[in-house]
């Protein structure tokens, strides 16, 4: 049976000695502590040839010798070239593609939001390609809001405790947009606990009359909540079709989490 590594070194524009070098590498970091006999079998190279590999990649900091039993493990190295790939990595421009795809799907407006301060940012919009066929949101990027009263508002807020909630609350010029909109914290508060359980938020027509929409936070590699997603659906719609558009924004918004490197628990 022909190896990876075998089919890699068949090819005739690869470096055979660069390819065995992240051969080990690859199985050091795997198993964390491993042994130069183990290391020997498990990349198929005679412990000479494994062993001049090592110290080259301990010369360059990938790898460091544990004791003198010859027991090697990766260094941090690793992790701070995959930490600098992903600072690099613009979580807008990805989450772009998802909320365009999401927009065409379900044929309504997409927002993406972050948090900043007490309020939510609108840092992008999708309307739907079709626009004769689709529901299209007068809003703009750049343009603020409550987190009271914003489908993507509360889903951020349900994220913190109760008391800064009630921090934000406070600090918050509370006034009802429509007949709809939560005024009273305790009745909020209940509604926060309702997100915290289904995974999603919905502002029914509490920020315009006619608008309902679903809300769902996103996250970055580190686990931490890097935005939030929402669609806008006549209500007329969304009354007869809701499961459909709650399950295409979550499974949305679990995609942008995805490509950014989320690992969830």
């Amino acid at each position: 049976m022909v190896t990876i590594i075998e089919r890699i070194e068949e090819m005739t524009d690869t470096v055979q000695s660069v390819v065995r070098g992240l051969n080990i590498l690859e199985i050091v970091a795997e198993h964390n502590e491993i042994s130069l006999k183990e290391i020997s079998t498990l990349s198929g190279l005679n412990k000479a040839t494994a062993h001049r590999l090592l110290s080259t990649l301990i010369a360059t900091g990938y790898i460091e010798q544990v004791n003198k039993n010859g027991i090697y493990r990766p260094t941090y190295k690793l992790f701070s070239l995959g930490n600098k790939k992903i600072d690099h990595v613009d979580s807008y421009k990805i989450a772009h593609k998802f909320i365009s795809d999401l927009s065409n799907t379900i044929k309504s407006t997409v927002h993406l939001v972050v948090e900043d301060g007490m309020e939510v940012v609108y840092v992008d919009k999708i309307d739907p390609t079709n626009s004769n066929s689709g529901f299209i949101l007068k809003s703009q990027v750049g343009k603020r809001a409550p987190m009271y009263c914003t489908s993507v508002g509360k889903v951020l807020l349900s994220k913190y405790p109760d008391e800064k909630i009630k921090e934000i609350w406070e600090a918050t010029d509370i006034k009802p947009l429509t007949p709809k909109t939560f005024i009273n914290f305790e009745a909020f508060l209940e509604e926060i606990n309702v997100i915290r359980s289904q995974g999603y938020a919905l502002d029914l027509e509490e920020n315009e009359i006619g608008v309902v929409c679903v809300g769902c936070e996103f996250y970055n590699h580190k686990g931490l909540v890097e935005g939030a997603i929402s669609s806008s659906i006549p209500i007329m719609y969304f009354e007869s079709k809701s499961d459909y558009y709650i399950q295409h924004v979550k499974e949305c918004a679990a995609n942008i989490s995805k490509a950014l490197g989320y690992l969830p628990e």
